[in-house]
């Protein structure tokens, strides 16, 4: 772990998460973490352009293209980080989309700060 307890990007490209999705193994790269929220995709993931996100207990849903919760809950502080780093990152996260769409390693993106 790097100075201030953020991920470098070479940690965040080894970084993943193996789930069980519908009885199949998926793996989620993490893209981006800070403040203790965690920024993931799937491989191959339905539409529309989305990612997920981990803080604590809470899991929730982020649609790319309108930056609003589509699924679960963050708590009131921590969904106010994640949207306003949606917002300075979302070109970055529609490249991301693309590339996990063709089921390629996504770029990290920077943490807010």
């Amino acid at each position: 772990m790097s100075v201030r307890g953020y991920f470098s990007f070479t940690e965040l490209r080894r970084n993943y998460v193996k789930i069980n999705h519908s009885s199949k193994q998926h793996t989620i790269p993490t893209i981006s973490t800070f403040y203790g929220i965690l920024i993931r995709m799937f491989f191959n993931d339905h539409a529309p352009p989305h990612f997920h996100v981990t803080y604590t207990e809470h899991e929730a849903t982020v649609d790319i293209a309108a930056l609003t919760i589509s699924t679960g809950r963050l708590p009131r502080r921590a969904q106010q980080l994640v949207l306003d780093w949606a917002e300075l990152h979302q070109a970055a996260l529609l490249e991301d989309w693309q590339l996990c769409m063709n089921k390629q390693q996504p770029k990290p993106i920077p943490p807010l700060n």
